[in-house]
């Protein structure tokens, strides 16, 4: 059974305003998407989850107004954090269409750094098995079918976790976003001089978390130097690979991908990408998830990385937490019914 899922999934294709055509735009036009009001003020719950002795983890739960239909896991991509522009889209149409959601900060993200010392990174899948198996959901959604979305690195990670865990992943399905699930590959491609103003903003990124990690705990981490540390691969190089227990940064894209292990999914997994995302390349995709017979892989002929912005209801919105909503309520075997309006 192919992975590859093009037209028969029943969902219209993205298609993006005339003036905002072509991967650059799109994947920074996701920029400019105003924020999405969240639940009422006060109503986002802080949770905490332990990882490893010394090690702990923000979750953020929101629920919805009435009783849960489902629960829903969001996973943010890399450089960023819970309060992410995509996650943040996905909690506000997700909760205004009964699902319960709990976000998942990677460990060391943000605000997070101060509860743990080590780095988030791509080989982090068993943080998830340890938010899953926390149970950081309410009592009403006890019961209700669970899925999780993971955007970028965030869905790498996931993948990660399907491929390693199979039927014990603690999910009744998975949506995934633009996933670089070879890690060198994708950093070729980062890396390319088309590419240098991303390149540029996730080695800025990363270099002032690694900063602030150096001062948070410098028994632990020497303080990075720009001249020296120029590039995601030479931060990678220099602090990632070590943490995540490896001698190289090429050992710790080998040994982190996702590719290495997505032949062991076993629960339905829905992954969504573009065919000129600059940096996670169809080509990549389809050698990587081609063949795996409980994935589907849907490609749009454009979108950019995790760009996505339709013009809908006279105002810029994120066509992908639409459609990611309404696959995952075929994975959780909601209704299909009260999915019809997301993609219409």
């Amino acid at each position: 059974m192919p992975a590859l899922l093009m037209e028969d999934n029943g969902f219209p294709p993205f298609r993006p305003p005339p003036w905002l055509r072509g991967p650059h735009l799109q994947t920074l036009g996701s920029r400019f998407l105003a924020r999405p009001p969240l639940p009422a003020e006060g109503s986002t719950e802080r949770l905490e989850v332990e990882v490893e002795p010394g090690e702990r983890l923000f979750l953020f739960r929101d629920r919805p107004a009435a009783r849960p239909r489902g629960r829903l896991l969001l996973l943010h991509g890399l450089g960023g954090d819970a309060d992410s522009r995509h996650l943040l889209h996905l909690v506000s149409e997700a909760t205004s269409r009964g699902w319960e959601t709990v976000r998942l900060n990677a460990r060391g993200a943000g605000e997070g750094i101060r509860l743990s010392r080590r780095i988030p990174h791509a080989g982090r899948w068993e943080d998830v098995a340890a938010a899953l198996a926390a149970e950081p959901w309410s009592a009403a959604a006890a019961g209700t079918p669970r899925v999780a979305v993971g955007v970028s690195l965030g869905g790498s990670i996931l993948l990660n976790h399907l491929g390693r865990t199979g039927l014990e992943s603690g999910l009744r399905g998975a949506v995934v976003l633009n996933p670089p699930t070879d890690l060198d590959w994708s950093l070729r491609e980062l890396e390319r001089p088309a590419n240098a103003v991303y390149h540029l903003y996730y080695t800025s990124t990363l270099l002032r978390s690694m900063r602030r990690r150096a001062r948070l705990y410098p028994g632990l981490y020497a303080m990075p130097r720009a001249g020296r540390h120029r590039s995601v691969r030479a931060l990678d190089e220099a602090y990632v690979a070590r943490d995540a227990g490896y001698d190289s940064a090429a050992a710790y894209y080998a040994g982190c991908s996702a590719r290495s292990c997505v032949a062991g999914i076993r629960i339905p997994t829905w992954v969504l990408s573009a065919r000129d995302d600059p940096f996670v390349p169809a080509a990549m995709l389809q050698r990587d998830l081609n063949g795996v017979p409980a994935v589907r892989l849907w490609l749009q002929p454009t979108g950019g990385h995790v760009g996505y912005v339709e013009r809908r209801g006279g105002r810029l919105a994120f066509w992908a937490s639409r459609v990611a909503l309404a696959a995952a309520g075929r994975l959780g075997g909601l209704d299909p019914a009260l999915e019809d309006d997301l993609v219409s």
